[in-house]
């Protein structure tokens, strides 16, 4: 079956749900509603979880996908309380906080979303929890390839108050000219597809939809003010500038941006410009202070912007799902099916670490793939003596492995460098020592 599922469709409407309510598979076109049906079944009939992953390359529709099956999901146990209108509000929340633009996807996943959709006993849907892994806290603060964007969340934001000449309300200033957005010199990628940065008059809607998505959520007027202020904190941060004292070391140029910080984030002024120009280690049971030099500093400052943004979205899932707790609490959860969404497998002109990672995520589920739908298969038969032809797959194995396998595994000697303080001259030695295989070499030592 070859079907473009991102191209608009009159095949997702009510009267094509009806067709797939507790059909048969055989019973009807190959669907993705077919899909959420069985296992909307399966779940109630044999009193299991079931478990549905989207997984493919950036672009191959998942998170569209996804966004039929929660939508058929709701219709299959459609209850009064519309608690299912509330988990698709609470999916475009995520979304818009989770999703940036990339050179290929204006709206790609750029996390691993798990969603866990519950229902009653009588079959009606009572709610959902969502879990989020992997967020590219890298994203916010740009990437060496311009064609990487912010989290759709910050163009929204900044665009609608510059619309509306607000942004003094959150210390900020018009013009789009701050570092963390990224807009400087997007007009002239012609191979990027045009997402919230290169649309700004798109994104006074899509912020508006987002305020009454939290609305309807029951977030209040101070945990949305809470959310936005946070967010001009964050491009505030990426102004705050540091220039080199008479002892070589870090000091602000200037103390204007790091107190408009402080006043968002309501924390002490003076202590905000120590810590940012400052660190804390501890040395035979006493601390001790060091200072930044100038290059550090930046790097800090950096990492203080991530910080807050991944925490801000730790918050945002943790209240949503604290929100839909009570009608699982009320209606009762003692079924449920899980929905997994991630980022695709990517292979740019120039990678970077995050490829790696987002790669090998994507590796070891076609691994898990492979065993179970063709290994173990094979396996059973074997031993319950059922004659067969072997089947012809790809063993993705070997890959796993040099990634993976202790000692040897490209990760493994990473994250024994990170533990370490070994730094990239432990990795090149190492890999440079004892080459791993085809897939994993040195391209230059300066990397």
């Amino acid at each position: 079956l070859f079907l473009n599922p991102n191209a608009e469709q009159d095949i997702y409407n009510l009267e094509t749900q009806t067709k797939y309510f507790c059909k048969s598979r055989s019973d009807n076109a190959p669907h993705i509603f077919s899909v959420a049906d069985s296992a909307y079944q399966d779940c109630f009939h044999h009193e299991e979880p079931q478990h549905i992953i989207l997984s493919g390359e950036t672009l191959s529709g998942k998170t569209t996908n996804l966004k039929h099956l929660l939508n058929h999901f709701n219709y299959l146990g459609l209850s009064p309380n519309k608690v299912g209108d509330k988990v698709m509000k609470a999916l475009n929340v995520i979304h818009a906080i989770g999703n940036a633009a990339t050179p290929v996807n204006a709206d790609s996943t750029r996390h691993i979303m798990q969603l866990q959709v519950t229902y009653s006993s009588t079959g009606k849907l009572s709610g959902g929890i969502f879990w989020v892994y992997q967020l590219e806290k890298w994203r916010v603060t740009g990437h060496q390839v311009r064609a990487h964007a912010n989290y759709h969340i910050f163009y929204y934001f900044y665009d609608t108050h510059e619309s509306e000449g607000t942004l003094s309300k959150y210390n900020l200033e018009e013009g789009r000219n701050y570092r963390y957005l990224g807009t400087s010199g997007s007009e002239n990628d012609h191979k990027v597809p045009p997402g919230p940065r290169e649309e700004p008059h798109r994104n006074i809607k899509k912020f508006k939809d987002f305020d009454q998505n939290l609305i309807d959520l029951e977030f209040d007027e101070a945990q949305r003010e809470f959310i936005y202020k946070t967010l001009a904190a964050i491009l505030l941060l990426g102004e705050i500038k540091f220039e080199k004292q008479d002892d070589g070391k870090a000091g602000l140029a200037g103390s204007d941006v790091a107190n408009k910080v402080a006043q968002l984030l309501d924390v002490d002024d003076k202590k905000l410009s120590w810590a940012l120009c400052n660190y804390c280690i501890v040395l035979k049971g006493t601390a001790a202070r060091r200072k930044h030099n100038v290059e550090e500093a930046r790097e800090a400052r950096d990492v203080l912007a991530r910080g807050l943004y991944f925490r801000l979205v730790d918050w945002i899932v943790n209240t949503i799902n604290l929100k839909l707790s009570l009608s699982r609490a009320v209606f009762g959860d003692s079924f449920f099916i899980n929905l997994l969404d991630m980022f695709g497998f990517e292979c740019y002109p120039k990678n970077s670490l995050e490829q790696l990672f987002v790669n090998t995520v994507n590796e070891q589920l076609q691994y898990h793939y492979n065993q179970r739908v063709f290994a173990w298969e094979m396996q059973e038969q074997i031993e319950e003596g059922i004659p067969l032809q072997s089947l012809q797959y790809y063993d993705n194995k070997p890959t796993i492995d040099e990634l993976m396998t202790k000692p040897d595994g490209l990760l493994y000697i990473i994250d024994e460098s990170n533990k370490n303080s070994q730094g990239a001259s432990f990795i090149v030695e190492k890999l440079q020592s004892s080459p791993k295989g085809p897939r994993v070499k040195m391209s230059s030592s300066k990397e």
